[in-house]
Parts: structure tokens; C-alpha cells; sequence
């Protein structure tokens, strides 16, 4: 599976990604929700108590197993505001991703909006 880094939180926390998934044959995004507060005394997190609460890892997402195979299919799924996000470079290197098995082998690759 290959993975576009296409916007991060201001600690540079993943928020969204998309890409291609070479054995579910589809483009994909995916929406990152922000990690929980860290417990004031210990730093960590509580990972049962965010679960208990509602928290999940996705906000939103699209494009598993073989849901959009063409570009086209994602282009159109894709929610407006993250659409903004898909500049040429963006749309360009997922066409590449779906040409080359190899792609899903790289490490992520960060074309990234800030947010503040």
C-alpha cells in the first residue's frame, strides 16, 4: 500500500493521507482524528478510557477493496475539503503508485499542508 502524506496537525501528527492499495486494488483517504490528551500526571495516554468515550482513530475514510479503482472514482468520492488537498504533484504520483507494484514498498511520502 502506498501512502501520501497530504496534510499533518501542528505536531505533525498524520491527518490525512491517501493512496494506493496494491492488494485491494483501490485509491484510498483516510482522515487521522487528533490523539487524545496525555494524562496531566502520568504523560500517557488512556487508550481504554478515549475508546470508552467515542474516540476512533478515523474520522472519515474511503477506498478499501477495490471501491475506486480509476482515479476518476476517487477523485469524485472524495470529500470537497479534502479534494482541495489533491494538487497535480498529488494526483500524479497516485497514478504512479498504481502503475509501479513496487510503490507500496516505499516509506510514506509527506506532500504536506500544515494546519494550524
Amino acid at each position: 500500500m502506498s501512502r501520501i502524506i497530504i496534510k499533518v496537525y501542528p505536531d505533525d501528527k498524520d491527518h490525512i493521507v491517501v493512496g494506493w492499495d496494491h492488494p485491494g486494488k483501490s485509491f484510498f483517504w483516510q482522515e487521522f482524528n487528533r490523539e487524545p490528551e496525555p494524562d496531566a500526571q502520568s504523560g500517557e495516554v488512556n487508550w481504554e478510557k478515549a475508546e470508552d468515550e467515542g474516540w476512533e482513530e478515523m474520522l472519515r475514510y474511503g477506498g478499501y477493496m477495490r471501491e475506486y479503482p480509476t482515479l476518476t472514482q476517487f477523485i469524485q468520492s472524495v470529500p470537497a475539503d479534502i479534494r482541495a488537498l489533491l494538487t497535480d504533484d498529488v494526483l500524479n504520483l497516485l497514478a504512479e503508485h498504481r502503475a509501479d507494484p513496487e510503490s507500496g514498498r516505499q516509506p510514506p511520502i509527506r506532500l504536506i499542508t500544515w494546519e494550524v
